[in-house]
């Protein structure tokens, strides 16, 4: 670990998509240049902590990864877990994977280079960190920038923030306060808290920027809701300096532990000048602490009329129906802020969507004239420069941030690949699932999930209604299996309308396969207005982020003529890039074009004993004798020549 800084399947992923290939015949980076006075939202980190199973901070300080799996526990789930009760034995083991934990420096950091190699973000900023500090490997600066670089590439905020140290302090670099500047900035707009704190003390004392004690202090808001005690006590220091009265983050009168959107303060009932994060603070401090004496003084001056005491103000809801949509739309925005709401105001950035949205109800109303000229426009383009009009835009590439929780490797991005766990939120591929339930293991231990453990679910209204619980989190796979739910009628009454309401939602995150969903809808016109071009626009968008379904779609509307000119040629191109990824129907339309054009060498060469084609992760090997068969491992090479007819046709081959 280093610390920087009836049982049945599980059926979660009961999406049952229709196997979503429709038949041939029926059918770059962000800017590095931001400005440290225009702070932007904050972005979480994608992955959980595998004890609490909550999400991480950005910030690596704030938890601890395990080089053995490539897991993280937040610091507070490892210090309760190795200071609880259990034996000697179970606190050796990593709470994840249960490998037994490496002692030496040297070991982490092996292991920790062999992520690295596999092109793991975390690993390659953790190989930055050892060779910058020469724990478990000698000193070097130059490797350390190296290790940065490569996970800055992947916008890994710690890596950048680590750089902008070392061009702040001109460790290993000529020393740049302009770039440090510039990357502490990009760090900071990823929600990295010590990176705000940083920006924060730069614009509080001008070093290389404008002095501005604003913008200081919002920077400083930013990182003290993150629980960063430096920017905190800077704010308090601001506020006495400056002669508030009032402090700039209100924070809990026993503990000191900041008010933040997820963990509201609570002012004591009786006098309400004072506030406490949770009852045990309130218990402490009147128990322990002063309060009970000060509330009762507080009250008797009350009561004879020397102060006043501020009342929980009740909250008043207004059942007018002209102010239905916007409370509705102010419970949407207060969930999806980072800043508490004595933060200052910031730029407000608007979203594209309402534009597109009223460009789409124009466009439904200009009659058939306006439906040709759409689609013929989105025929003429092809799928790579092809764009959505009806829905906001995605980020430019989505990567499936999760990884299998058997075999810990990354999981692909089609959805028909893997089974999503309802109760932890976890994945497991597919075979994984397989080879699971196929397992020696007992009755009772294939009962529960193999991550979090808890008994696997029976009913489809019981995924349904946790898969309600993560889509409020705003959980983008729970929002598109809630879309699959509903299309499908599964645990709940079918509605397509609901369906493309949470397809909707999850596309917004930039979400595949909702795009590849709300596609198929259109194509196949369920539940709404059946429209090749709109199908073509979101296929093409989820074919851009590797979704092998919808290549091999693009490859049928294109071979059938669906909205687009008919190309034998781009119908191939598609269906290779679905068929490297293992998707069957696509080998199969491939086989079938090549059998009818007349080819004698297939497009993609497959093993001759399973039939699996030849990707890069997958190369094949010829037959040594004869050179005219290919195998895909040993395995199937020696079944083809024993159990096949391959020993007879080699030796003909070979004239013997």
């Amino acid at each position: 670990m280093d610390s920087n800084s009836s049982a049945s399947k599980p059926t979660a992923n009961r999406n049952a998509k229709e196997t979503s290939s429709t038949d041939a015949n029926s059918t770059s980076k962000t800017s590095s240049s931001s400005s440290p006075t225009s702070p932007s939202p904050t972005i979480t980190n994608k992955h959980h902590c595998c004890v609490c199973v909550k999400d991480l901070p950005v910030d690596a300080a704030s938890f601890a990864r395990m080089t053995c799996c490539g897991k993280a526990i937040h610091n507070h789930c490892k210090d309760t877990f190795f200071e609880s009760s259990l034996s000697q034995e179970p606190n050796d083991k990593c709470p994840r994977c249960q490998v037994e934990l490496f002692a030496t420096d040297e070991e982490l950091f092996g292991l920790a280079r062999g992520w690295a190699d596999k092109g793991k973000a975390w690993a390659q900023f953790l190989v930055g960190n050892k060779y910058r500090s020469g724990d478990g490997v000698k000193q070097s600066y130059e490797k350390a920038i190296e290790y940065y670089t490569l996970a800055l590439h992947q916008g890994d905020p710690n890596a950048i923030y680590e750089l902008a140290d070392m061009y702040y302090e001109g460790q290993g670099v000529t020393k740049s306060i302009e770039t440090a500047i510039e990357l502490y900035t990009r760090a900071a707009n990823q929600g990295q808290a010590t990176a705000q704190f940083k920006v924060g003390v730069m614009c509080y004392i001008g070093d290389g920027v404008d002095k501005s004690h604003d913008i200081g202090r919002e920077w400083w808001i930013k990182a003290a809701v993150q629980d960063h005690a430096g920017a905190l006590h800077w704010l308090q220091k601001l506020d006495k300096a400056e002669g508030r009265t009032t402090p700039t983050i209100t924070c809990c009168s026993t503990c000191g532990t900041p008010k933040t959107p997820l963990r509201p303060l609570h002012p004591c009932k009786l006098c309400h000048t004072v506030q406490y994060c949770g009852r045990e603070c309130q218990l402490n401090d009147w128990k322990e602490g002063e309060h009970r004496k000060a509330c009762k003084k507080i009250r008797k001056a009350a009561a004879d009329g020397k102060i006043k005491t501020v009342p929980k103000k009740k909250k008043q809801i207004d059942k007018s129906p002209g102010k239905t949509t916007r409370a509705t739309t102010t419970k949407a925005s207060s969930t999806s802020t980072t800043t508490t709401s004595t933060s200052p105001p910031l730029p407000p950035q608007h979203d594209k969507e309402p534009t597109a949205t009223k460009s789409n109800t124009k466009d439904s109303n200009d009659g058939l004239k306006k439906k040709k000229n759409t689609t013929t426009t989105t025929t003429s383009s092809s799928p790579a420069t092809a764009t959505a009009t009806a829905f906001p835009s995605p980020p430019p590439l989505h990567k499936q941030a999760d990884t299998c929780c058997m075999c810990l490797e990354d999981l692909p991005v089609d959805s028909d690949a893997f089974i999503r766990m309802t109760c932890c939120g976890k994945a497991t591929h597919t075979h994984c699932t397989r080879n699971f339930f196929r397992s020696s293991l007992s009755r009772e231990q294939k009962s529960k999930c193999p991550h979090c453990q808890v008994k696997l679910l029976s009913t489809d209204e019981e995924h349904f209604e946790l898969a309600c619980g993560w889509a409020d989190k705003g959980k983008v796979w729970a929002q598109y299996q809630l879309g699959c739910d509903y299309k499908l009628g599964v645990g709940v009454q079918q509605c397509y309308e609901k369906a493309i309401e949470y397809f909707k939602k999850a596309i917004q995150q930039g979400d595949p396969n909702a795009m590849f969903q709300l596609a198929l809808m259109y194509h196949q016109g369920q539940g709404i207005a059946k429209s090749f071009g709109k199908a073509l626009e979101l296929y093409t968008r989820a074919t851009h982020q590797g979704h092998a379904t919808a290549q091999c779609n693009v490859g049928v509307m294109y071979i059938s003529a669906q909205g687009v000119d008919q190309s034998n040629e781009l119908a191939r191109e598609w269906w290779i890039k679905a068929a490297v990824q293992d998707h069957d129907l696509a080998l199969q339309h491939l086989q079938n074009l090549d059998k009818d054009e007349g080819r004698t060498t297939p497009t993609i060469l497959c093993c001759s004993t399973c039939g699996k084609p030849k990707t890069p992760l997958r190369p094949l090997k010829p037959c040594k004798l004869c050179h005219t068969v290919q195998y895909c491992g040993r395995e199937c090479q020696l079944n083809d020549w024993k159990e096949g007819e391959h020993r007879k046709e080699c030796k003909k081959l070979r004239g013997k």
